[in-house]
């Protein structure tokens, strides 16, 4: 289930967000993701953002802004299961 981002979620998504900044930018000092995870924790409240909620809680999430995807981010654990397809096919269903 996709569903619009709440309070209560910010700690789950932010972990995702690091963990997969890391991985996918190994490029990039792990220490520039984390000096730079607060100001991303206060910025996602004021952004457009939807979780995808199982039975196993949130495993990723998608960043919205009108029409265009901002951010795409699932749990690496969560994974090859069509979490990310579910997050782009809610996109543009709700943004058609």
């Amino acid at each position: 289930m996709v569903r619009k981002l709440k309070t209560a979620d910010l700690d789950k998504i932010m972990s995702i967000w690091l963990n997969a900044n890391i991985e996918a930018h190994s490029f990039i000092a792990a220490e520039y993701w984390k000096d730079h995870f607060e100001a991303v924790k206060k910025m996602i409240p004021q952004a457009e953002v939807f979780v995808s909620e199982r039975d196993d809680g949130i495993n990723g999430f998608i960043g919205m802004s009108k029409t265009y995807v901002a951010g795409i981010f699932v749990d690496k654990a969560a994974r090859l299961k069509g979490i990310g397809s579910e997050l782009l096919d809610f996109a543009k269903k709700d943004r058609a």
